[in-house]
């Protein structure tokens, strides 16, 4: 994890730059797929809000973060947002059988 936020740190504004036209090739890429064999490409987006960051709260200065907020947020949410992430699963899958 500490890894993951020594990059995330390092990212400047010429990397988000370059993400973004990644995410814009990726959107070109799917129009180009839709024209030329004439498929749809079934697409969703699953919201999950204050989730962890990290794993253990204490190895970090994040004194701002309410860490036994966090916890109880996962005990109750998480396995919610997990049941709505199989659930959309399912539907794509069912929209993807009706093509």
């Amino acid at each position: 994890m500490e890894e993951i936020n020594e990059i995330i740190s390092a990212v400047t504004a010429k990397d988000a730059h370059e993400l973004c036209r990644e995410v814009m090739s990726i959107t070109d890429t799917m129009d180009v797929l839709r024209a030329k064999w004439n498929v749809e490409i079934l697409t969703a987006i699953l919201r999950s809000y204050d989730t962890y960051q990290f794993n253990d709260y204490s190895r970090y200065d994040a004194a701002q973060i309410d860490a036994a907020h966090k916890a109880a947020v996962h005990e109750t949410q998480f396995p919610k947002d997990l049941e709505n992430a199989y659930e959309l699963g399912r539907e794509l899958v069912r929209q993807a059988q009706e093509e």
